[in-house]
């Protein structure tokens, strides 16, 4: 079983994000596939990269990314900012995805909070509904007081 490092997760989201590989995420890659090769065969990629060989842990822990990032465009302590980001979820979930789901690009006019909200649910991952499953996504990241 692989532990997946948070940096590796951050150089996924960023590629997905992007569609483009920065210089980061270019070390990252050659370090993790360098890693690989001495290997010997010994070990998958995935390990080597730092990341799940299950695409299903993966793709959650990208979505968890693009929730914390569009939580810093909200306001408030940590309940208050979990509801906040509930609200926008579920206003995103009934009035952009059932239009976006399939398009190939976002309209240049989409706002910062709507462009992640769409990575998240792009990732395939469930979205919370719940306060709690917010609070939990978001618990780490706000220390107690709130996002910097």
């Amino acid at each position: 079983m692989t532990v997946m490092n948070k940096t590796s997760i951050k150089h996924l989201s960023r590629i997905r994000e992007t569609l483009r590989i920065d210089d980061d995420a270019q070390a990252w890659l050659i370090e993790g596939f360098s890693r690989w090769l001495q290997a010997n065969g010994q070990l998958q990629l995935t390990a080597c990269l730092g990341i799940s060989s299950k695409s299903k842990n993966v793709r959650a822990k990208m979505r968890d990314v693009y929730l914390i990032q569009a939580a810093k465009y909200l306001s408030g302590g940590p309940w208050e900012l979990a509801r906040n980001l509930q609200k926008e979820v579920r206003r995103f979930r009934n009035s952009r995805w059932p239009h976006w789901r399939r398009i190939e690009a976002l309209p240049s006019t989409t706002t910062p909070i709507d462009r992640l909200l769409y990575l998240a649910f792009a990732t395939s991952a469930s979205i919370p509904d719940s306060l709690s499953g917010f609070y939990k996504i978001l618990g780490n990241e706000c220390g107690g007081t709130r996002l910097t």
